[in-house]
């Protein structure tokens, strides 16, 4: 009987350090919110947020000057910003298309502004299939997000770090503004 306990013991032992064992390496691998720079960037729901300014994500607001009355890609507080939410539907290698999921607007997808609007400013349409879609480039733990048409990248507005400044389609230049943290989420 003694014999039979204490092989039940190691019979339960096993898988339970096991377990452990394999949690302890999840944690290890969870532990880095940046992606690698080898990574791709996860579909479905993310946040996506300036890599030098994480505490902030990229979702909808106001252009600061008040030029456009609709709603456009700024920088804000990500625990003010609950929505919408971000969706990255995946269209071919590396290249997304950027969802919005408003609860009263609906969904929306990100498109380049052209001359009409505020050129360069990104604003979320109702159209998806005419939206722009984006190539995200891993860059030293970021992402670079270009207009998979051209040659520019996404950034913001005159470099700036201040809640509410605006996203917009520059020169690539290499600079920090132009860097952004792809999380699911």
């Amino acid at each position: 009987a003694k014999g039979a306990a204490a092989g039940a013991a190691t019979a339960l032992a096993v898988p339970m350090l096991a377990l452990i064992a394999w949690g302890l390496l999840a944690d290890d691998a969870d532990d880095s919110d940046e992606p690698t720079a080898s990574a791709s960037a996860p579909g479905g729901w993310v946040t996506i947020r300036p890599a030098r300014t994480a505490d902030l994500c990229l979702t909808d607001g106001r252009d600061r000057a008040g030029a456009y009355e609709s709603a456009v890609a700024v920088q804000l507080r990500c625990a003010k910003a609950p929505v919408p939410r971000t969706y990255l539907e995946p269209r071919g290698e590396d290249l997304y298309r950027i969802q919005w999921h408003h609860p009263e607007m609906g969904k929306g997808c990100l498109a380049v502004m052209g001359e009409k609007q505020i050129k360069g400013m990104l604003e979320p349409r109702r159209d998806c299939e005419h939206a722009t879609v984006f190539r995200l480039e891993p860059d030293d733990g970021a992402f670079r997000l270009r207009p998979a048409t051209g040659d520019r990248c996404i950034g913001i507005v005159d470099d700036d770090t201040a809640v509410g400044a605006e996203a917009i389609e520059e020169p690539c230049s290499g600079a920090a503004d132009q860097r952004f943290l792809v999380r699911p989420g």
